[in-house]
């Protein structure tokens, strides 16, 4: 692992190659997809977890092999990851996971970490956007959720009041992460990104999107 200091907090990232072993590594995990299982676990674990201490990921910036995302999404993905997890470590104190970082980490070790290794303790936080036309009718924001026990984490709870939800459509669509027990955020309309011009209007946008995901964090941490 490579540890890298961030004043109060710090990031974490997996270098390639390495095991992902968390500190609470031993504790028993749940397969993916054993929802009922997952959520039962989860409180044991976090109760062993009370430090503040969140995986945030950038949407398609791992293995996404043929699906990189809507269009102008994923940069902005990725800018969205950075300004939280500067403001979690600089200003809150987190611990914050980047589990994109250092690493070839392919798709299926990333959801068997995502169920086994983290979401059971750690929140794990994967961002996305979409376009507010989104062609099904929908909405650009919203939680994406798989629709089991493991659906109700406090983190979940604090995007679904802060972004709204889509419902559970992650079965529909076969995403992974949402079934692994992780958060699925789709925090921003890329419709809006299209119209940014100039690096201090993406930089503005990213900040702000960023500030709404750090508030549910703290929220959901008991900390505002």
């Amino acid at each position: 692992m490579e540890f890298r200091s961030r004043e109060r907090g710090r990031i974490v990232t997996a270098m390639a190659g390495e095991m992902l072993r968390p500190p609470w590594e031993g504790v028993p995990a749940a397969d993916p997809g054993q929802q009922e299982e997952l959520a039962r676990r989860m409180g044991a674990r976090r109760a062993l977890n009370s430090r503040r201490e969140i995986a945030v990921v950038p949407g398609h910036f791992i293995d996404c092999g043929n699906e990189p995302g809507a269009k102008h999404e994923k940069a902005m993905n990725l800018r969205v990851a950075d300004a939280l997890t500067r403001r979690l470590t600089r200003e809150d104190g987190f611990t914050v996971w980047r589990l994109e970082r250092g690493g070839r980490l392919g798709w299926n070790a990333y959801k068997c970490a995502v169920a086994q290794q983290f979401s059971p303790a750690v929140e794990v936080l994967e961002i996305h956007g979409q376009p507010g036309r989104d062609g099904r009718g929908g909405r650009a924001e919203g939680l994406v959720a798989w629709g089991g026990p493991a659906d109700d984490t406090p983190l979940q709870r604090e995007l679904r009041r802060e972004f709204g939800d889509h419902g559970n459509i992650a079965q529909l669509r076969g995403l992974g992460v949402p079934r692994a027990g992780g958060a699925l955020i789709e925090a921003f309309d890329t419709d809006r990104v299209a119209l940014l011009r100039t690096e201090r209007e993406h930089a503005a946008f990213a900040d702000e999107v960023a500030r709404r995901l750090r508030d549910a964090v703290m929220r959901s941490h008991g900390l505002a």
